[in-house]
């Protein structure tokens, strides 16, 4: 029975001789098989030619069958005994202990006790030479065999062919054994140019791929926007190319020239890219596709009226790439038309494209509704914004009714109800004829108008003998027109011609128009803008003429006029210097103040009263303010003297001491008195602004409070106790002016039939009639809430333009540069 362990090292030491004898009789052929692969690393045999190739191949491998069997003859496995021997010799060990182990003992003289008992003596002396039994490295035997060095003649330049090789010894490999692969020049490393093109609207830079699993970007992670297009070309190296998403394929690279391979993919899930040739990988990254969320739009505030009638849209739009389109959405909600809609576009902040992107951007328009046939009706108003994706995101939608003009004259409100029922019921053509009839029996009632009454006759047969349905549209397009020359005239054309030509230079200068059509509209503009304040003027006037001549106001009849132009001029040297978008706010600008330019301003009495009154209520609050803040100085030159007890130290106060050179003036219970004084002032305040705007300011009733408490400190001789209080008056004062501002615009913007106020903090800015707030010193400030570009910053665009022009011009430049220069050019 073997010893634990000696059974593994005997097989070990068959294997080591084993090995000793196979070496030496496989290495002619070892020898003959190196010769060959550095050859096929060397990628020699494919120059030869497939004949050539292939018959060097044969004569290869049966020289080396022939060695194999030849040096393979008479080998035979070691037996027990050798490898036993082979483990002694090994481990120094003598008198052959294994061998040893197997005798038996003979039998002879003396007692079997003695002989059992010497036996056992022996083989515990023979244990313990085997325990020591070591198996030595195996022996090649190389030199005996190989007694002139071929192994280094051969070896060498194995490892020089492999080094040369490099990552492409598999496919040389592959060209050595098969005769007819195509030539080496196809076995170049690959080369991979591979992009990622983000959609054009997300205005995000192409990603150029390079590097292993990311290595350019933090974290190996490379975020992409959704839809971006993946561009690979693939050349060199062997083997089918290949290109997966999360081992999925994601598309077939096509050999578009000789070895050179392309592959387009849009990308809409993220995962791991992998692209390679054959067996080889040449880059593989790990993309986050970030899907395009849709856009969002809200009020600022509800759809109001304004001063002349339009619509005042204030909205709040954004997205995470850009808002393309910004419509309201305009819904009828009566009986006859229920579910019809009407779609009206709205400017957006920024470029089209830009609004909104990323962080949220405001942006405000007015909108003249009255001349739609909708005017007077029920509707919801819905804001939807639109993305360059096609998606849409839709604000909350407001009830109201769409403002309709207010007639005077009794013909022109006549024209526009008769207007009113064909949308309403566009099947009563008769009824609306025969009321047409009864306003064309009476000339004298709209001043014997020969084209008002034509137009009325022609109404009311087209009525009646036009059976198309777009008559109907027609023929109140033509009654809106009649009513409008009958109310005012050429003033309610011009104004509707200078409206149309507002909203042509936005949407012009939005969509990245031509200069030479922003010139043109902004000459149209400013005709237009001269002929409504002409037109405007002479009805004024027509109204002050019955008005007593001390009643009949002092004003300034051209600065309006000049200021207008101005705002119209600073746009155009925007417009001309590239900076569009800051063009487009001042023509915003001009836009409301022109909404808040009223027709009439001195026949408003009633909203004159209490544009007065309200005036007179500031400058009572700003009178209580200041002296608020004089007891409060006071208060805190005492206690910093220490003449009085301290709010802090408890000290006692002289009470009833003078005023000398040096100290501020009074004493505790005078300024008790004052403070009380001023406390029953700001109630007589509050009082007057809840009868005015019904609601007094809680600051207001914050600052009587605190007012309160400082009197009750000042009568008890503390003024450092006064002062918290008094502080806190001050600043609740402060803040009871602001909302104050807040209610006495909202109750004058109804009064106007419109948002907005007419009137400023008294003594420091008050508004003109184009609604824009006034300095001090009378000064208007027309560009109020746009940033213009100083002078010096106008004069250098001009200059980069004027050089990007010239380049432009010269045609022998290159293409990429010339196309470069003229997508440059389209900004401006």
């Amino acid at each position: 029975m073997l010893l634990p362990g000696l059974a593994r090292k005997l097989r070990l030491a068959r294997a080591a001789l084993l090995w000793e004898r196979l070496w030496p009789a496989l290495m002619p052929a070892g020898l003959l098989l190196g010769l060959f692969l550095t050859l096929a690393f060397l990628d020699f045999l494919p120059r030869l030619g497939f004949w050539l190739h292939s018959l060097v191949l044969v004569a290869l491998s049966l020289a080396f069958v022939e060695l194999l069997r030849r040096n393979l003859h008479g080998l035979s496995l070691p037996r027990q005994e050798a490898a036993q021997r082979r483990l002694e010799q090994d481990s120094g060990v003598p008198h052959r202990p294994l061998s040893a182990l197997e005798d038996r003992p003979l039998a002879g003289g003396g007692s079997v006790e003695d002989r059992a008992a010497y036996w056992e003596l022996h083989r515990q002396r023979l244990l313990a030479g085997v325990q020591r039994l070591r198996l030595a490295w195996p022996r090649a035997g190389w030199s005996r065999r190989d007694t002139v060095g071929l192994r280094a003649v051969v070896g060498l330049p194995l490892v020089i062919a492999l080094a040369t090789a490099g990552d492409a010894w598999w496919p040389r490999l592959e060209r050595a054994l098969v005769p007819g692969t195509p030539a080496p020049a196809e076995s170049v490393p690959a080369r991979l140019d591979a992009w990622i093109s983000p959609p054009a609207y997300t205005g995000a830079a192409p990603h150029y791929l390079e590097g292993r699993s990311g290595e350019e970007q933090a974290g190996g992670l490379l975020s992409v926007p959704e839809g971006s297009r993946l561009l690979v070309q693939l050349q060199g190296g062997y083997g089918t190319p290949w290109l997966s998403l999360d081992d999925t394929a994601l598309g077939e690279l096509e050999e578009r020239r000789d070895g050179v391979f392309r592959s387009e993919a849009e990308l809409h899930e993220g995962g791991v890219l992998s692209i390679g040739r054959g067996r080889e990988q040449v880059g593989d990254w790990t993309l986050e596709v970030v899907p395009d969320q849709p856009p969002w739009v809200e009020y600022l505030a509800s759809p109001a009226r304004a001063a002349r009638g339009a619509v005042h849209f204030r909205y709040r739009v954004a997205d995470d790439y850009g808002v393309e389109r910004l419509s309201a959405v305009v819904e009828r909600q009566d009986a006859q038309g229920a579910g019809e809609q009407l779609q009206i576009s709205l400017p957006l902040p920024g470029r089209r494209g830009e609004a909104g992107q990323g962080e949220p951007a405001e942006a405000e328009s007015f909108q003249d509704l009255t001349p739609h046939p909708w005017a007077g009706i029920a509707v919801t108003m819905t804001l939807e914004a639109v993305d360059a994706a096609g998606q849409s995101g839709r604000s909350e939608a407001f009830e109201t009714v769409l403002p309709a003009r207010t007639f005077n004259h009794p013909v022109a409100r006549a024209l526009a109800d008769l207007r009113r029922d064909l949308t309403l019921d566009p099947g009563a053509r008769v009824p609306v004829s025969r009321g047409l009839d009864r306003l064309a029996e009476e000339p004298d009632h709209y001043f014997n108008d020969l084209v008002v009454s034509l137009g009325i006759m022609s109404a009311a047969e087209r009525l009646l003998r036009d059976r198309r349905e777009a008559a109907v549209p027609e023929v109140q397009a033509l009654l809106w027109d009649l009513a409008l020359r009958i109310e005012e005239g050429e003033v309610a054309i011009a104004e509707r011609r200078l409206r149309e030509l507002q909203q042509e230079l936005q949407e012009a200068l939005q969509e990245d128009a031509s200069q030479e059509e922003v010139e043109r509209l902004m000459n149209e503009l400013q005709s237009a803008l001269d002929q409504f304040l002409e037109n405007l003027l002479e009805q004024a006037m027509e109204g002050l003429e019955d008005l007593p001549p001390q009643e009949q106001p002092p004003g300034d009849d051209n600065f309006e006029r000049q200021e207008l132009q101005d705002l119209i001029e600073q746009a155009r040297e925007l417009a001309r210097s590239g900076a569009r978008e800051e063009a487009r706010e001042l023509l915003a600008q001009l836009q409301r103040m022109l909404e808040n330019l009223q027709a009439q301003p001195m026949q408003q009495n009633e909203l004159n009263e209490r544009l007065q009154e309200s005036r007179e209520m500031m400058q009572d609050l700003q009178e209580m303010m200041s002296r608020q803040q004089e007891l409060l100085d006071r208060s805190f030159q005492r206690n910093q003297r220490g003449d009085m007890r301290g709010a802090e130290e408890g000290e006692a106060g002289r009470e009833g001491e003078e005023a000398t050179p040096g100290r501020a003036p009074g004493t505790e219970g005078a300024d008790a008195q004052t403070q009380e004084a001023l406390r029953r002032e700001l109630g007589e305040l509050m009082r007057r602004s809840g009868d005015m705007t019904g609601s007094i300011p809680s600051p207001l009733g914050s600052a009587e409070q605190a007012m309160r408490a400082a009197r009750d400190a000042l009568q008890q001789g503390s003024s450092g106790q006064a002062l918290g209080p008094q502080g806190e008056a001050l600043d609740h004062l402060q803040r009871g002016m602001e909302a104050l501002l807040e209610d006495f615009a909202q109750q004058l913007g109804e009064g106007q039939g419109g948002e907005g106020s007419t009137f400023g903090r008294p003594g420091d800015e008050e508004t003109d009639p184009l609604g824009r707030r006034r300095g001090r010193g009378g000064y208007l400030q027309s560009g109020e809430g746009v940033e213009i570009p100083e002078e010096s910053a106008l004069q250098r665009s001009r200059e980069i333009l004027n050089e990007l022009r010239r380049r432009s011009s010269e045609r022998e430049r290159p293409e990429i540069e010339l196309d470069y220069l003229e997508r440059l050019l389209r900004q401006f």
